[in-house]
C-alpha cells in the first residue's frame, strides 16, 4: 500500500519510534494513545499466576476482592513487572474523582429523599403497565444517562432509584439492580458515551451520527433483552 501526503495512520510502534522520527517530517504526531504491547517474557507467567490468586482468592472467600487487587498490584511492582512510575501512571485519577463524585452524588439522593421522590414519579408514569413498565422506564433512563456521562455515574446515580422504585412496587429488588448495571454499560448511541467509543471515533473515521444510526438497533435490542429476561 503505498502511502500519500496527508494520510492518518494508527502505529503499534516501539519504545524508541518517537526519539528516532522526533526531527523528521516524515510523521506528525497527532494524538498519543499511550501504551506499548507486553513483552512475552517469564513476566508474564507472574501476571498469570497474580490473576489467577485474584480469583482463587475473591472465589474462595479468603478476600474480598478490593483486597486481593490491591495486593497483586503491590505485587507486580514488587516483582519487577511494573516499575513505580507506571504502576502510577496506570491509574486514572480522573476516573476515580468521577466515580467517587457520582458515588457520593447516589449516596446523597438516597439519603435526602431525592430518590425516592423521583422513583415515585417514575412509578407513576408507568406504574399503569406494572413492574415491567417501571423496569422499562429505569432502563430507558439509565440509557440516556450513560451516553451523558459516564456509565460508573450512571450506575451510582439510578441505583437508588431503582431500590426505591422496586420497594414502591413491593417487588424483588435484585433484578431492577442487575437491570440498572447491564443498561449503565449499554453506550451504543454517540461517540462520548464510552471510552472505546471516543477511542475509535477518530482513526475510524466515523461521523457522530454513524454511532446512532448503527447504535439504535442495537440499544432497542439490549433493551428489550433486559426487559424481557428481568
Amino acid at each position: 500500500m503505498e502511502l500519500g501526503f496527508g494520510d492518518t495512520l494508527l502505529l503499534l510502534d516501539d519504545p524508541h519510534f518517537a526519539e528516532r522520527w522526533r526531527d523528521r517530517r516524515d510523521f506528525l504526531l497527532i494524538s498519543r494513545l499511550g501504551g506499548s504491547p507486553p513483552p512475552t517474557t517469564r513476566k508474564a507467567a507472574i501476571v498469570g499466576a497474580l490473576l489467577l490468586g485474584i480469583v482463587v482468592a475473591a472465589g474462595s472467600g479468603v478476600l474480598p476482592i478490593l483486597h486481593a487487587s490491591l495486593l497483586a498490584a503491590v505485587s507486580l511492582v514488587l516483582t519487577g513487572v511494573l516499575s513505580p512510575g507506571e504502576a502510577r501512571d496506570a491509574v486514572d485519577l480522573d476516573v476515580v474523582v468521577v466515580l467517587a463524585a457520582s458515588l457520593g452524588i447516589g449516596a446523597a439522593m438516597e439519603y435526602s429523599g431525592l430518590a425516592d421522590g423521583l422513583a415515585s414519579v417514575l412509578v407513576g408514569a408507568f406504574g399503569d403497565s406494572g413492574r415491567t413498565g417501571v423496569l422499562l422506564g429505569l432502563v430507558v433512563t439509565t440509557v440516556v444517562l450513560t451516553e451523558l456521562i459516564t456509565n460508573n455515574a450512571a450506575a451510582a446515580l439510578m441505583f437508588p432509584m431503582a431500590l426505591a422504585a422496586a420497594a414502591g412496587l413491593d417487588v424483588e429488588a435484585r433484578p431492577f439492580a442487575l437491570a440498572v448495571a447491564v443498561a449503565a454499560s449499554a453506550s451504543f448511541l454517540t461517540p462520548i458515551g464510552y471510552q472505546t467509543n471516543t477511542m475509535v471515533y477518530g482513526p475510524g473515521g466515523y461521523r457522530f451520527s454513524d454511532y446512532a444510526r448503527l447504535g439504535a438497533p442495537l440499544t432497542a435490542l439490549v433493551i428489550a433483552a433486559i426487559v424481557v429476561l428481568g
